[in-house]
C-alpha cells in the first residue's frame, strides 16, 4: 500500500460520478485520486499548487550548484500528468463506482 498524502481521497470512478461535489472540496484541500488502491494524482486548490511551484523554483535557484530542486514543472510535464489522470478516469469500469469517502 502506498502513502496517501491528503486527508480526502476519491476513486476514479467517484470522480465521473461525482465531479462538481469533489473539484468543490478540492478548491480547499488536497484529495488524493487512486485507483485499484494506488494514489494516481492529487487534486489541490491552485493558490496551494501555485506556492508549491513557488517553493521548488525557489529551491532550484538557491540549490543550482548541487542540483537540489530540479524540478520544475512545465506546459509538456503537466499535460503528461493531466493526461495519466484522465485516462485512468476514462479506463475505470461501471464496478469501481462506489461512494465518497472522507478520511
Amino acid at each position: 500500500m502506498n502513502r496517501v498524502f491528503a486527508q480526502y481521497s476519491a476513486k476514479v470512478s467517484e470522480l465521473r460520478s461525482n465531479m462538481k461535489e469533489i473539484l468543490s472540496t478540492a478548491k480547499v484541500s488536497p484529495i488524493a485520486v487512486t485507483n485499484h488502491s494506488e494514489t494516481e494524482c492529487y487534486l489541490v486548490p491552485a493558490n496551494m499548487f501555485e506556492k508549491m511551484v513557488e517553493s521548488i523554483e525557489s529551491g532550484h535557484q538557491a540549490s543550482a550548484d548541487n542540483q537540489l530542486g530540479s524540478f520544475k514543472p512545465n506546459s509538456i510535464r503537466m499535460k503528461e500528468i493531466s493526461d495519466a489522470c484522465a485516462a485512468a478516469l476514462r479506463d475505470s469500469t461501471k464496478d469501481q463506482i462506489t461512494e465518497f469517502v472522507e478520511y
